[in-house]
């Protein structure tokens, strides 16, 4: 696009800016051709990560190994940050494919969290404090800023997106295989999941994956696929698939409905970022646990984009589900740091103690 505008609009001598002050009109062809190209690199490194690191949070580029984002070390992380992707590609079945798979991972890592609570009560020693189990049940640290415009903010967009635009798109057949698994790419590679599974399916005899728990899985980066492929492979046909058999069917229950499934995890994910709240001055903490809160020892200085950059995510939790604890949290956090700008220069500093408001850096 650069190089277009330069080719067209060179900058004037003394106002250094385009000629005539406007972009010029882009060919057709150009149009296409830059799609095309955004599309194919899109699917290269979408099918790379979902074929070799999936469900870890990310793969590592160059040696095609499951990887951790240290500062969100949440399962599928890469996933859920490209769910809006998917629906803005027009890959609508494999953003039913991705949704389905997260409803899998949830449900099977609740079954862990359960079974480890009842087993901790049997014990006499209650290890498991939270009450909730599910894809983000686990004892981590996170980055209240990080996550939220990744985990969070990823998952509200994926949510309205959905409403707006996967009615009556994909057929359940392209979803699901006859036994419940979850197909993958041209489905000669599958995710397995099934409401009915306690450890992965088994195929021709065969166990699919690992016999891994979620928590487990998530950690090791362990991907259920039947078969490997290359990092730079891109077998993702399901957005090839052609769109009059997932938009003509007059059968509505073998359509695949979207059940608002995304809004329910980022209450979950909502609820858990909120301790970092909890400060004499409403400036949260910049590190919260997913299970248990405040870490111990954890400072309370924040950065001020950490701190005052969580409105809109927050706001819109809030707006969407009915509870107004999150957005009245965010909004807070802004006004008290709003309050504690220099009254010389009014500016802001970079980094401020959230206990005592006083500015650190």
């Amino acid at each position: 696009l650069l190089q277009t505008h330069l080719h067209y609009a060179p900058f004037g001598p003394e106002t250094n800016s385009p000629v005539g002050g406007e972009f010029p009109p882009m060919p057709p062809s150009k149009i296409e051709a830059n799609k095309q190209l955004l599309q194919s690199m899109f699917t290269h490194a979408y099918d790379a990560y979902m074929h070799n690191a999936f469900p870890a949070s990310e793969l590592k580029p160059l040696t095609c190994q499951p990887g951790k984002f240290n500062l969100v070390k949440v399962p599928a992380l890469t996933l859920i940050d490209t769910l809006d992707t998917l629906i803005i590609m027009g890959n609508f079945t494999e953003f039913a494919r991705s949704v389905e798979r997260l409803r899998f991972l949830d449900a099977m890592m609740n079954r862990e969290f359960q079974a480890s609570k009842e087993k901790s009560k049997r014990s006499k020693h209650n290890n498991e404090k939270g009450e909730r189990g599910g894809l983000f049940s686990i004892n981590q640290n996170v980055s209240l800023f990080e996550t939220t415009i990744r985990v969070l903010g990823g998952l509200l967009s994926a949510h309205q997106m959905a409403l707006a635009f996967m009615a009556n798109i994909v057929m359940k057949s392209d979803v699901w295989d006859e036994s419940g698994v979850i197909l993958s790419g041209d489905s000669n590679a599958r995710v397995v999941s099934s409401d009915k599974a306690e450890t992965p399916a088994k195929d021709d005899g065969e166990e699919v994956g690992s016999t891994m728990g979620g928590a487990q899985a998530a950690e090791s980066g362990v991907i259920h696929v039947e078969e490997e492929h290359d990092c730079t492979s891109e077998v993702d046909a399901a957005s090839k698939k052609k769109k009059g058999k997932n938009s003509t069917s007059s059968n509505i229950a073998l359509i695949w409905e979207y059940d608002g499934f995304l809004l329910e995890l980022a209450h979950d994910i909502g609820k858990r970022l909120l301790p970092a709240f909890d400060t004499d001055t409403g400036i949260p903490y910049g590190t919260v646990n997913l299970m248990h809160g405040i870490p111990p020892g954890e400072t309370p200085v924040a950065s001020l984009a950490g701190a005052g950059t969580l409105s809109l995510e927050f706001e819109l939790l809030s707006r969407l589900t009915g509870d107004p604890s999150f957005g009245k949290a965010a909004k807070l956090a802004t006004r008290a740091l709003w309050i504690r700008r220099s009254p010389e220069l009014n500016l802001f500093g970079k980094h401020i103690d959230g206990q005592s408001g006083k500015w650190r850096e």
